[in-house]
């Protein structure tokens, strides 16, 4: 079954429908440690949803995937509600989302359970199917370190809590990954299952200051195109420093790398 939100008509309805029922955002506080840069302060004035990402007027086309047909529905309507620069087509399947003609930006595959860590479920392969389309947001209903991490392995690019995060965030988180971030929820940056490091302040201390700096983006989920910006640098420069890191870290990715650099910054505080 497939469903199309956000047409013109659509839009105007579903703005009226914002603007008188759309919850006071004046009072706020998300506190999404470590990606401050999408943080909203309850001390300022009202922000739009996007307000902290660079191209918050940009349409976004988005692919929901859920099979159940009452969350699917619910989450495309609660979304467009919010935020009238979504474009929502809904799928049961991702056989459905891949068979789909229409360019699709983001596309977020709600799930009803654990993503097991081995690769060889059913979650994985229809990640690595939708990965060639667009970059995939997983929404889980399941909110442990292990599931994350097995999630970010399968190559996703964000894994959204539905027990902690609220709507405003997931459409902040959305936009995030359009524009070629990446978000991991605290949730998956618990450090007790991860390999040992040896003694972390060596570790700390073999980076260099242009590696520290390229680390710190990393933590916010930053794009290579947008640290190298941020740093006047190439990206081929990025790609070497982070390589590097992963070597010094012992890691095999990004976001280990990120969890990593947190059980450092753990330790260092205990």
């Amino acid at each position: 079954m497939i469903s199309e939100i956000g047409s013109e008509s659509q839009s105007l309805e579903t703005g009226s429908r914002h603007n008188s029922g759309a919850p006071d955002r004046s009072s706020l506080q998300i506190d999404t440690h470590p990606f401050r840069d999408l943080q909203i302060q309850s001390n300022s004035e009202p922000l739009s949803i996007t307000s902290k990402i660079h191209s918050r007027n940009a349409i976004i086309s988005l692919a929901l995937i859920d099979r159940y047909s009452f969350t699917r529905e619910s989450i495309a309507r609660s979304l467009q509600n919010l935020c009238d620069l979504l474009r929502i087509r809904s799928f049961a399947a991702c056989d459905e989302c891949l068979s789909s003609c229409k360019r699709i930006d983001v596309i977020l595959y709600h799930i009803h359970q654990a993503v097991v860590a081995n690769g060889n479920d059913a979650v994985t392969s229809c990640v690595k199917n939708l990965l060639p389309i667009a970059p995939v947001i997983i929404l889980g209903d399941v909110e442990s370190s292990e599931s994350i991490r097995a999630a970010f392995d399968s190559g996703v690019r964000g894994y959204i809590p539905t027990i902690s995060t609220n709507l405003e965030l997931a459409i902040e988180i959305m936009y995030l990954v359009k524009v070629g971030g990446t978000f991991v929820p605290p949730s998956g940056l618990s450090p007790p299952r991860l390999k040992s490091l040896g003694t972390p302040g060596l570790v700390a201390t073999q980076f260099t200051m242009r590696q520290m700096a390229v680390l710190d983006r990393l933590k916010l989920g930053k794009s290579n195109k947008l640290i190298a910006y941020e740093l006047q640098m190439s990206e081929s420069s990025v790609k070497t420093h982070i390589r590097n890191i992963m070597r010094k870290m012992n890691a095999t990715n990004r976001t280990e790398v990120v969890c990593r650099a947190h059980e450092l910054e753990m330790t260092a505080k205990g």
